[in-house]
This record gives structure tokens, C-alpha cells and sequence, in this order.
């Protein structure tokens, strides 16, 4: 019986997602993502290169010091996750991509706060584009805590010849 019940909880929750347009998950749970487009992971790759060089990007002192940068691989915008593709090139760090829930699950395991750079509403309209990015924090789950962190910004950017140069931050937003 916990089977036939099981099954037809699946079976629902695939008619919910398509009636509402959502993503599809698999059995066990796991919900299958779209990766940005092309031009989106490239501009993705030289904004987060270029605001980590510059050390400005909102709550980049809660970034370890040394060894990997961890970075989100959700995004704000739908169908439009992370890859390798995404990942800054510096030649002293590591970047390496986590699901805020391998992030919630490994926090919970160990007890320690997982801090990474997150990126979300990405836009791209022909030489212009903005970044919403930040540094986020993921702690374990403590019934009655509130969440008081974290800052972001969106930073302006204008394509000039085939690079993206950083105009300014047009705000910036703490939690």
C-alpha cells in the first residue's frame, strides 16, 4: 500500500507541475534544471572574474580567505542555472558550483555556516547588461532563527568590443 500511495503522490505532483508550468521532478525528489544560455554563462564568467578581482562584491569579507569560492548554482532567473561554463578564471582560487541544498544539507551535517557567492536576476539586452550578486550564507536549521544576513548588489555593465565593462553598481540591498 505505501507504494501504490507513494506513486500516486508522484503522479500529482506531476499534474501540479504541468498545470502550473513548473518543473518537472523525478522519483526521489530530484527536480531536473535548465542551465543558462551561452551568453548568459559568459557574462556570468566575466562579471563574477571581474568584481572578484576588484574585492567589491556585496559581503565579500564573509568569503574565506583561502582555498575554494563556492557559488550557487540556482540563479533568480527561471531556467537559467550555473554550470562550469559560469565559473570566474583567477588563477589563486577555486570556484566551485553547490546547490543551496547540498549547501542546507551539508550545514546541517556539520553544523557550520556554508557561505557563497550567489547570482540572480541576470540580464542581457544587447550591449547592456546587470548582475544582482552577493554573498549569502546558508546555516544549520535552528527552529526560531531568523536569517539576518546577507547584502547584494546589482552592477551595471556595458559590452565594449567582446568584453563587458563594469559601469557602476546601481544599488544595493541589506538584509
Amino acid at each position: 500500500m505505501p507504494c501504490l500511495l507513494r506513486a500516486a503522490t508522484f503522479a500529482l505532483v506531476l499534474r501540479v507541475a504541468s498545470v502550473a508550468g513548473a518543473q518537472t521532478p523525478e522519483p526521489g525528489g530530484t527536480v531536473h534544471r535548465r542551465a543558462a544560455n551561452p551568453t548568459i554563462q559568459a557574462f556570468v564568467r566575466q562579471a563574477l572574474t571581474d568584481r572578484f578581482a576588484a574585492h567589491d562584491i556585496p559581503d565579500m569579507g564573509m568569503l574565506p580567505e583561502t582555498g575554494e569560492v563556492l557559488i550557487r548554482q540556482e540563479t533568480g532567473n527561471p531556467d537559467s542555472d550555473l554550470t562550469t561554463e559560469s565559473l570566474p578564471q583567477a588563477t589563486n582560487r577555486q570556484f566551485r558550483l553547490i546547490q543551496k541544498s547540498v549547501a542546507q544539507a551539508r550545514a546541517d551535517a556539520t553544523g557550520t555556516t556554508i557561505v557563497f557567492i550567489f547570482v540572480g536576476r541576470v540580464v542581457v539586452n544587447g550591449a547592456d547588461a546587470t548582475i544582482m550578486m552577493g554573498v549569502d550564507t546558508v546555516d544549520r536549521r535552528s527552529p526560531g532563527t531568523v536569517k539576518m544576513c546577507c547584502c547584494q548588489g546589482e552592477a551595471r555593465y556595458q559590452r565594449v568590443g567582446d568584453q563587458w565593462k563594469f559601469m557602476r553598481w546601481e544599488s544595493s540591498v541589506c538584509v
